[in-house]
């Protein structure tokens, strides 16, 4: 099973969301080769909660996730497990991944820091994970912006994570210097990596992501192939020269939209 679990089906947060550009992403993700993605969009983001109903109306669902399945010969097509990117107050940004109602429920249980337009302290959502049985990942640690970077956070916090994001963007820039860095974090709190690719449009789709022996579909399964070790990172042939297109076609379209132009048509005409 071949799983990406950091992935947005939005271009950008302040953007509304779109069924075209949503379809588009998923097609895109099976035909790179993938088996699923965690779909991982901002918190702080529009129509958030737009994007889960989409996905849970077009889609069938089979333990924690929304599998496409192709009803003539019964086969399963991409698999979608639902999940969020979340500021912390002190800066960083973290991955939660659950099912639709524990998704659902976090957003909610976040809602008082949206309506003030703040971010949750660490130590808050932490609280808040801990409550629920999800995934809880940090986002690119490394990243050289503090403002995305993982912020200074006592250790006895940090260990409770249960991933670190091995970015795809990231890797792709400077592989070397990321995997270093991720790897001694990892021995130093005693907790995995996975890879996630990070992708807001298709070209980045496949840059990186994981390999798990067999079919997984609740995150409970999830969980136990991760402390077991059962999966391997997988790094695309050609990831620098995809997250490199995709960030020019990511500021282009979004000048696009700012200029008042349809970007959905720019990417996805024909599927209109």
């Amino acid at each position: 099973m071949k799983i990406d679990f950091h992935t947005h089906t939005k271009l950008g947060k302040k953007l509304p969301f779109s069924q075209i550009y949503t379809d588009g992403i998923l097609r895109d993700a099976k035909k790179a080769g993938l088996d699923a993605i965690c779909l991982t969009e901002h918190y702080n983001g529009i129509d958030i909660l737009h994007s889960f109903e989409y996905i849970t109306n077009i889609m069938e669902r089979r333990g924690d996730c929304f599998v496409s399945v192709n009803h003539d010969n019964g086969t399963f097509g991409l698999a979608v497990f639902l999940g969020l990117e979340v500021d912390a107050a002190e800066g960083g940004h973290f991955l939660v991944i659950g099912s639709l109602e524990t998704m659902q429920a976090i957003y909610y249980e976040l809602g008082v820091y949206l309506q003030a337009k703040e971010h949750p302290p660490f130590e808050k959502l932490l609280d808040i994970v801990n409550t629920h049985s999800v995934l809880f990942g940090v986002s690119h640690p490394f990243r050289d912006d503090s403002k995305n970077r993982m912020p200074n956070l006592p250790e006895e916090q940090l260990k409770q994570l249960d991933f670190i994001d091995l970015n795809g963007k990231d890797t792709a820039y400077d592989r070397t210097s990321t995997e270093a860095k991720v790897k001694a974090l990892s021995k130093r709190l005693g907790v995995p990596y996975l890879a996630g690719s990070d992708t807001h449009q298709s070209f980045q789709i496949g840059c990186i992501y994981n390999q798990f022996e067999k079919l997984l579909t609740t995150i409970a399964e999830l969980r136990e192939a991760i402390e077991n070790g059962a999966y391997s990172i997988v790094y695309g042939d050609s990831a620098l020269m995809q997250v490199t297109a995709a960030n020019i076609i990511k500021r282009t379209l979004k000048a696009i939209h700012e200029l008042g132009g349809d970007y959905v048509s720019v990417l996805f005409e024909n599927d209109k």
